[in-house]
């Protein structure tokens, strides 16, 4: 991107805003599912839900697609006794590096799909295409309040990595 395009992308943002009075209304709703089991019926997922769908604006759960801040990112946000987790007991390889968190499972309570809302060039939302983005959480143990963030990110995406990050 340009240093032109980018001043211009910033200005429409903040024209956006503007128009609201300062108050962005534009994120879009979105309702999170999280499938306990994986496509062969078998498996168990390793992200487990609380067993209900996250709709955004019931009570504990903030659920949106961030258009207002620019990014496109997927977020969901819990509280108020809304649950996830994440098992990491059928880990793949671990070594003495492997933090002891990480062999089994840590609860999370905020999730974010990184420009989710990308459309391929040449492209439009009617067609069917792949991407690839990244996906990132904050997790936590009873033992260790807060140990922070992990990220699973391919290293090379096709988004634009001059957009920023959402909070």
């Amino acid at each position: 991107m340009t240093r032109k395009s980018t001043l211009m992308t910033v200005v429409c943002l903040l024209a956006r805003v503007c128009t609201y009075g300062g108050h962005c209304t534009l994120d879009q709703p979105l309702q999170w599912v999280i499938n306990p089991m994986y496509v062969d019926g078998i498996t168990r997922f390793a992200i487990q839900g609380d067993g209900s769908p996250y709709v955004n604006g019931q009570s504990g759960v903030d659920a949106v697609i961030n258009v207002c801040s620019g990014t496109g990112d997927a977020t969901l946000l819990l509280s108020g006794g809304r649950t996830m987790a994440f098992s990491f007991s059928n880990l793949l390889a671990s070594n003495s590096a492997t933090p002891a968190w990480a062999t089994g499972t840590v609860s999370a309570g905020f999730m974010n799909v990184r420009n989710i809302a990308y459309v391929p060039l040449g492209s439009n939302r009617a067609d069917e295409y792949t991407f690839t983005t990244r996906f990132g959480s904050s997790v936590s143990t009873e033992s260790v309040h807060n140990l922070g963030e992990f990220r699973n990110a391919e290293p090379v995406t096709n988004r634009n990595d001059n957009i920023p990050e959402s909070e």
